[in-house]
């Protein structure tokens, strides 16, 4: 069973709002690392993003890391 990493990113966008090409190039730079988009989603004046990638080794987390 593959495990995961995630890693959550916000962006300000500014007033004009988000730019699909500087998206883009974003996004292909942190394909590069192995992440890819699960979500993108607007928030008043900021993106927020979801990336996902096969975890290589395992990690165990302590219940006292556990945020929900």
């Amino acid at each position: 069973m593959t495990k995961w990493e995630y890693k959550v990113l916000k962006q300000g966008i500014g007033i004009k709002g988000a730019n699909a090409e500087e998206i883009e190039v974003e996004l292909n730079l942190w394909g590069e690392e192995g992440w890819e988009l699960v979500s993108i989603e607007r928030q008043q004046n900021s993106l927020l993003v979801v990336l996902k990638r096969p975890v290589s080794s395992p990690r165990r987390r302590e219940p006292k890391d556990r945020w929900f």
